[in-house]
C-alpha cells in the first residue's frame, strides 16, 4: 500500500511537472509563431511574457530531473531562474533597466504592461519561491526542518495562484495586480497552480525517499498559508475598494471570519490528526497483543469493562471448538454458557462461572467432564488491567 502511494506521488509530480512545461512551451511557441490566442487566454488582457514562459519550462523540466536523481543539473537550473526573477523584482523595486526583460525576445505585443517583456512582482516572488523549494527538495541530507519550510513556500505558492487567479474570476483587479504597471497574466495563474501541485507531489515523494515525514506540521503549515492568503485577500479588497472610494468595513470582516476559520480548520486537522494517531498506535498494539496471544500455549480470552471479548487466541479456540470469529465481539456471559454446552455437567459448570471471571491473584484448579467421556484439567487465573481483564485456562 505505501509502496502505490510512493508511485501514485511520483506519478502525480510527473504529470503536473509536464502540464506546466506544455504550458510555458506553447507560449514560447506563440511568442515565435505571433500566435496570439496562446499567449493569452482573456481579449484585452495582459500576455504572458516571454521570461515568464521560459521560467515555467525550465522549473517544470528542473522538477522533472529532481525526480529522476539529477540533483545537480536541477538545481542550477533553479539557481538560474531565482537569478533572473532576482533582477526583475530588482527593477521593479528601485524602478531601474537593467535589460533583462527582453533579453531573449524583442516584445511586440504589450497590452496592459508599462515596461515591455517584464514580469509582475508577484510573479518574480512567486519564481523565487518555487526555486527555493527545488534547491531544497534537491538536498542530499535532509532534516525535519527543511521538509517543513519546503512545504511552507509549496503550499503558499498553491494558495497564491488561486487568489491570483480568483482575481480574474470575481473582476478583484488587486488580487492579482501587485503594481498597476505590470500584472500578472491569467495563464500565468494557471501555470503557478500546475507548478505547486508538481511541487507539492515532488516534495511529498522526496519526503518517503528521505523517510522523513511532514504530516505532523501540516496543520501549522496549512494554517498560517490560510491566515497570509486571507491577509492577501482582505487588503486586495481595501486596495480596490480604495481605488473606487468606496468606503466599508468588508475587508474587516473578510480578515476577520476569514482568521476565525483558519483557525477553526487549523484545530480540526490537528484533531484530526491526532485520531488518526491514536488508532495506528491501537492497531499496532492489538496486532502485538494477538501475536502475543498466539504464541503461548495458554488458551487465553480478553473482554472490555462492558463485558465484550476484545481477543481470542488460537489455543482458546482449539480447546473449546469454538471458532475466534464467533468468539470475538460476544458478551463474556453468553460465550460461559455456550460454553457449558461441552460440559458434561452443565449446572456443575455454572456454578464455577463466577470463580472463573472474577479477578484473582491465585490459580485456580479444577476439573471438568466435557461431553465424550473427555477430561479437561483447567488451571485458570483471571488478571485485570487497566484497559480489560484477562482469562488464561
Amino acid at each position: 500500500m505505501a509502496i502505490k502511494k510512493i508511485r501514485l506521488w511520483l506519478y502525480a509530480s510527473i504529470i503536473f511537472s509536464c502540464l506546466t512545461i506544455a504550458l510555458g512551451g506553447s507560449v514560447l511557441i506563440g511568442w515565435h509563431a505571433g500566435i496570439a490566442m496562446l499567449l493569452q487566454y482573456q481579449a484585452d488582457t495582459i500576455a504572458m511574457v516571454y521570461n515568464t514562459a521560459l521560467s515555467f519550462a525550465v522549473l517544470g523540466i528542473c522538477i522533472i530531473l529532481l525526480l529522476f536523481h539529477y540533483y545537480k543539473s536541477s538545481q542550477f537550473l533553479a539557481i538560474l531562474i531565482i537569478a533572473l526573477s532576482f533582477l526583475v523584482l530588482f527593477q521593479t523595486i528601485y524602478n531601474i533597466n537593467l535589460h533583462v526583460d527582453e533579453l531573449f525576445l524583442k516584445h511586440h505585443y504589450n497590452i496592459a504592461n508599462h515596461f515591455p517583456g517584464r514580469m509582475a512582482p508577484n510573479t518574480s516572488i512567486s519564481f523565487i519561491m518555487a526555486g527555493i523549494v527545488i534547491l531544497i527538495i534537491g538536498r542530499a541530507h535532509w532534516t525535519f526542518n527543511w521538509g517543513v519550510l519546503a512545504s511552507v513556500f509549496s503550499i503558499l505558492l498553491l494558495f497564491m495562484s488561486l487568489l491570483f487567479a480568483s482575481g480574474y474570476v470575481s473582476s478583484l483587479q488587486n488580487a492579482y495586480e501587485w503594481s498597476r504597471l505590470t500584472p500578472m497574466a491569467l495563464n500565468t495563474a494557471l501555470g503557478f497552480m500546475l507548478m505547486s501541485l508538481a511541487l507539492l507531489f515532488a516534495l511529498l515523494y522526496r519526503c518517503r525517499y528521505h523517510g522523513i515525514s511532514v504530516w505532523p506540521a501540516m496543520p501549522v503549515i496549512l494554517g498560517l498559508g490560510m491566515f497570509l492568503i486571507n491577509s492577501l485577500l482582505a487588503l486586495s479588497v481595501h486596495k480596490q475598494q480604495y481605488a473606487n472610494q468606496i468606503h466599508s468595513l468588508l475587508p474587516l470582516v473578510i480578515f476577520i471570519l476569514g482568521t476565525i476559520f483558519t483557525i477553526l480548520f487549523t484545530l480540526l486537522l490537528y484533531y484530526v490528526q491526532l485520531e488518526r494517531k491514536r488508532s495506528r498506535e491501537e492497531q499496532k498494539l492489538r496486532a502485538l497483543t494477538e501475536a502475543t496471544l498466539d504464541a503461548t500455549g495458554d488458551g487465553i480470552i480478553a473482554w472490555n469493562d462492558k463485558g465484550v471479548i476484545t481477543h481470542c487466541n488460537r489455543k482458546f479456540s482449539e480447546l473449546w471448538r469454538l471458532p475466534s470469529q464467533q468468539v470475538q465481539g460476544k458478551n463474556i456471559l453468553c460465550l460461559l454458557a455456550d460454553m457449558c454446552h461441552e460440559a458434561e455437567d452443565e449446572k456443575h459448570f455454572r456454578e464455577n462461572m463466577n470463580t472463573l471471571i472474577q479477578p484473582s491473584q491465585n490459580y485456580n484448579r479444577m476439573t471438568l467432564e466435557l461431553k465424550g467421556s473427555r477430561f479437561f484439567e483447567v488451571h485458570t487465573q483471571s488478571q485485570k488491567t487497566r484497559v480489560f481483564p484477562w482469562f488464561k485456562s
